[in-house]
């Protein structure tokens, strides 16, 4: 079991402690480095918009992403072993 780290994220400028395992470190770098540039992208397309609003479509981008990424390979899994049983059950026909 790794010890909990307490570090500072930042993200549009602002910083958030967050506790994290030691393991997971350098995944909280990636993602706040991710969030940072959607951010900064949303930032350029949309002008106008609030701050506040443009980190939330930050986020809800990277958690979709993530969640597509999830499911894809869920998805990639059970159409394995769908084409696994498929054989089989060929095989003893």
């Amino acid at each position: 079991m790794d010890t909990l780290i307490r570090l500072n994220i930042q993200v549009g400028g602002r910083s958030f402690p967050v506790k994290v395992e030691e393991s997971e470190v350098d995944e909280l770098k990636i993602i706040e480095k991710k969030i940072n540039e959607n951010l900064n992208e949303f930032m350029v397309k949309y002008p106008g918009y609030d701050r506040i609003d443009l980190t939330i479509m930050a986020f809800l981008s990277l958690i979709f992403e993530l969640n597509k990424d999830r499911f894809g390979k869920t998805t990639s899994i059970l159409e394995d072993r769908l084409q696994e049983i498929a054989s089989m059950l060929n095989s003893s026909l």
